[in-house]
């Protein structure tokens, strides 16, 4: 079953191009960050070219303060993975595993500059222990 985000198209795309009209006056629009997040959401889950056009924006708007540093981390992480690269903050896990991660021994500083806790608690969450996760990279 079709969800409404494959629906988009061509129409959608031009409602969500709409959306980066007011790009360079979102703050000033009252635009907040539970805003922001949404349309974050919506494209973390998106089509990857969607997600890929629009990431460049987000990360302004990360930058800015107005959506959170680890929105973007998770944004992409997750570019990287569906492009075959190794993420850099380790927060997406595929097929049941944390996906390869770049400089496993400093992944915990990289994801406190964007405010992520220990990689430790967060693949807990998918019953993975981060020491064997890295082994298993290392192996590879």
């Amino acid at each position: 079953m079709e969800n409404w985000l494959d629906k988009l198209g061509e129409q959608g795309e031009e409602l969500l191009d709409s959306f980066f009209y007011f790009k360079n006056k979102t703050l000033q629009c009252g635009w907040t960050e539970a805003h922001l997040s949404t349309i974050w959401l919506v494209f973390q889950h998106s089509d990857q070219n969607i997600m890929a056009y629009y990431y460049p924006e987000l990360k302004r708007f990360s930058e800015q303060g107005a959506l959170s540093k680890s929105s973007i981390a998770l944004m992409e992480d997750r570019l990287l993975m569906n492009n075959g690269y190794k993420q850099i903050y380790g927060s997406q896990i595929s097929n049941g595993q944390l996906h390869d991660l770049e400089n496993l021994d400093q992944v915990n500083e990289r994801r406190a500059t964007m405010d992520l806790g220990a990689i430790e608690d967060y693949i807990s969450n998918w019953d993975l222990d981060f020491e064997t996760e890295k082994q298993r990279m290392l192996e590879q």
